[in-house]
């Protein structure tokens, strides 16, 4: 029994195992993987093709609808010509009767056919009941007076009939006598019922329907179910409720729910009433197709599995059995059979692993010996670099300068020139002077870097003083200056004259890039890490120094080469503020980074090193 478990214990930490459920492991979650992008690819396509469908089919009912109530539009305006040209005497009741019988024969969805004239007399086929008709005065009814105050063809909204009491709705036209007057107005009623009985004939996917919304007081109109005048109110009002969602966020498409049960929704805007054409489809039909293709993906990812364990099972064996054998070779011969050979023949880099080994190690060998004279040779090529790129800086700051001095020496010389002419030109060489000698103080200083006198100082008071030399120049030119010195720690080891001039630099700097006014803030921080500068290291952490600036800023390939010497994007710049400012800091056992994006500002972030915990912080 222990032996068993031994063996099992041995099988489980074997590289057997491992190298099988690697493959198989990795197979199975790229095959997992790929298969649930594909069913979700698959499932985009088909909600899309859904929405495209629903979409286009409440266009397409829009127009049928407006069809449909044309051929009552047409009617009506039939009926109008036939009472204004004579065809009909309108004060002939027997005659409108035929007329108006004739009409509906041949237009069985219309409910009521009829015409009212200005003395409130009423003709109307059906007739209405005697009580009705003693009362009913056409002048009074929403058809009659919006036909009038339009001038022309009026559909009122839903109302509810005199004569049935069953909602629907009119359309009406006036009616004008030989001399313009008005004589009357005619009208043909269509019910709800009949409305809805055109819609639910309109056939929309397997189960799914059209209706009618009446957007100004959020009601059904037009329905499947409203066909013969019952209907459950309780779908109609979810329905109402969720077209008014979807009009609200302004989409046409949109997933609905009519109690436990979930639909697809889609609108059209009707273009002659304010009404909304609605399709909803059920999204267990819907999604069918997608449960389908659910079902053929898993049986794929299946199958996929099934076979790549097959084959990480297949692959383990054939390529660990000989790794075995050749360490049971190692083995025997480091044991003292020297004659014991391992004949192997597949695979083949299992055979030749011993003689590419010893290969591999002389090769190294003579790799090393040339690498190290390859570095020699880069060193002396990388100094011989530096020195010329040092001489053509010289030589490029100082050739204007001598041009202009040389040209400015020969009007001085010129006893023919004007003396204020002389004088000037004699200023612009005390000038050029001037200015050379400022370059080549600051060439000689990047060279030639003073030696370090460093002493606990505060950071913070260095800080407090470049800033008070500067606020001047910023007051001037309507900089808003913002310091947030919180920093616990800011005592720091420091040359304090290098660091102060070295946060001057970056300070005028700053105003510089800002000469129409801005927002320069100043923020200090503790942080324990390198700020992801893997060259420079410190025990006790960082003092972190934000100067944050509204400026012009920098593009990304500007920021990359800004601390390179002589790369200057002023005019009037030698190129090297910024290299001294980093090489400083390097001395100092710090870093510097720069954030910028043009028009938006430039952050440098300072890293100063803090002494280890438990050494003398004191200033």
């Amino acid at each position: 029994m222990n032996s068993l478990l031994r063996h099992v214990r041995h099988y489980l930490c074997s590289f057997q195992l491992r190298l099988f459920l690697t493959l198989a492991l990795t197979v199975t979650v790229f095959v997992a993987g790929t298969g649930y992008l594909a069913y979700l690819k698959a499932r985009q396509s088909v909600e899309s093709q859904i929405q495209r469908y629903a979409i286009g089919s409440a266009d397409q009912i829009a127009v049928r609808v407006h069809a449909f109530l044309s051929q009552h539009r047409h009617s009506v305006g039939l009926l109008k010509s036939a009472l204004e040209n004579g065809l009909v005497d309108a004060s002939d009741p027997r005659r409108l009767l035929q007329f108006f019988h004739l009409l509906k024969q041949n237009h069985e969805a219309f409910v009521n056919i009829y015409f009212g004239d200005r003395n409130g007399n009423f003709t109307m086929v059906p007739p209405q009941l005697p009580e009705v008709h003693k009362v009913f005065d056409p002048r009074l009814r929403p058809w009659y007076r919006g036909a009038c105050q339009t001038g022309r063809l009026y559909w009122t909204d839903v109302y509810t009939f005199a004569s049935s009491q069953a909602p629907g709705i009119t359309a009406s036209m006036p009616v004008f006598g030989s001399g313009g007057q008005l004589a009357g107005v005619c009208g043909i009623d269509i019910d709800l019922s009949t409305f809805s009985r055109f819609v639910k004939s309109i056939k929309v996917g397997t189960h799914g329907y059209a209706y009618i919304i009446e957007n100004q007081h959020a009601r059904v109109i037009a329905h499947p179910d409203i066909v013969g005048h019952q209907r459950d109110p309780r779908p109609m009002d979810s329905l109402a409720a969720a077209i008014r969602q979807l009009r609200a966020a302004q989409q046409k498409f949109g997933v609905t729910h009519i109690g436990a049960e979930a639909f697809f929704t889609a609108i059209s805007n009707y273009p002659d009433k304010d009404w909304t054409v609605g399709v909803t489809l059920p999204m267990a039909e819907s999604f069918e197709h997608i449960r389908t293709i659910k079902r053929a993906t898993l049986t794929l990812v299946a199958v996929a599995v099934a076979l790549s364990w097959l084959s990480s099972y297949l692959l383990t064996v054939n390529l660990v059995t000989p790794l075995k054998r050749l360490q049971q070779g190692f083995e025997r011969v480091s044991g003292g059979d020297l004659d014991h050979r391992v004949r192997i023949t597949h695979p083949n880099v299992v055979a030749s692993l011993a003689q590419d080994f010893n290969r591999m190690a002389t090769s190294l060998r003579q790799s090393q010996a040339a690498l190290e004279e390859t570095y020699r040779a880069l060193a002396e090529k990388e100094k011989m670099a530096a020195l010329g790129m040092l001489t053509a800086g010289i030589a490029h700051e100082i050739k204007n300068p001598l041009g202009i001095i040389q040209g400015a020496a020969q009007v001085v010389a010129n006893t023919q020139r004007p003396m204020e002419m002389r004088e000037r030109a004699a200023q612009f060489i005390i000038d050029e002077v001037q200015r050379l000698n400022m370059t080549l103080k600051t060439f000689l200083e990047f060279a030639r870097p003073h030696r370090l006198r460093l002493e606990a100082v505060d950071a913070h008071q260095l800080l407090r003083q470049a800033l008070a030399y500067i606020e001047p120049s910023a007051s001037q030119q309507k900089i808003q200056l913002e310091m947030d010195l919180s920093a616990p720690a800011s005592v720091c080891r420091l040359d304090p004259d290098q660091i102060h001039q070295m946060f001057l630099n970056l300070l005028i700097n700053a105003l510089q890039a800002m000469p129409h006014g801005g927002h320069l803030s100043i923020a200090t921080a503790n942080d324990g890490s390198s700020a992801g500068n893997a060259s420079t290291e410190s025990p006790g952490g960082f003092l972190v120094i934000h100067l944050q600036d509204s400026g012009c800023g920098m593009t990304a390939e500007q920021a990359e080469k800004i601390f390179e010497p002589f790369t200057s994007f002023k005019d009037d710049g030698v190129g090297l503020g910024l290299a001294i400012v980093q090489r400083t800091l390097q001395r100092h056992g710090g870093h510097i980074a720069v954030r910028s994006r043009p028009r938006e500002g430039t952050c440098f972030s300072i890293h100063l090193p803090l002494p280890p915990n438990g050494e003398d912080h004191d200033a």
